[in-house]
């Protein structure tokens, strides 16, 4: 028995110790999720620096301004593996808040 004493006390130490590490992760990922909640999403996205690591940028002196042309238009529908979805149908429930579509660095769709 008392071979197996100190493995046991440093296992216990070694839990106690990841458990003191791990266990505020696992809170903030569920006050994280609950935020998500369709319920809350919008305050969860104002305020996405509450629940997620960030910094600050600072500005570029000279920012690029992606061109912009008139609105592409969606095509009404599209696939995804064997499935084929209505563009606005599945864009609306999605919750989508808002799509912006880049190519070759120009703004081709807007609708935020």
């Amino acid at each position: 028995m008392k071979k197996l004493r100190i493995p046991i006390i440093i296992l216990l130490l070694a839990l106690i110790a990841a458990g003191i590490i791990i266990i505020p992760k696992i809170q903030r990922a569920l006050a994280f999720a609950e935020s998500m909640e369709l319920d809350n999403i919008e305050f969860a996205f104002i305020n996405m620096d509450e629940n997620l690591p960030s910094k600050k940028v600072i500005k570029s002196s000279k920012p690029f301004v992606f061109p912009k042309i008139e609105n592409i238009e969606l095509p009404q529908d599209f696939r995804h593996d064997r499935d084929y979805y209505n563009t606005l149908e599945y864009i609306d429930s999605s919750y989508t808040q808002g799509l912006l579509v880049l190519q070759n660095d120009t703004i081709r769709y807007d609708n935020s």
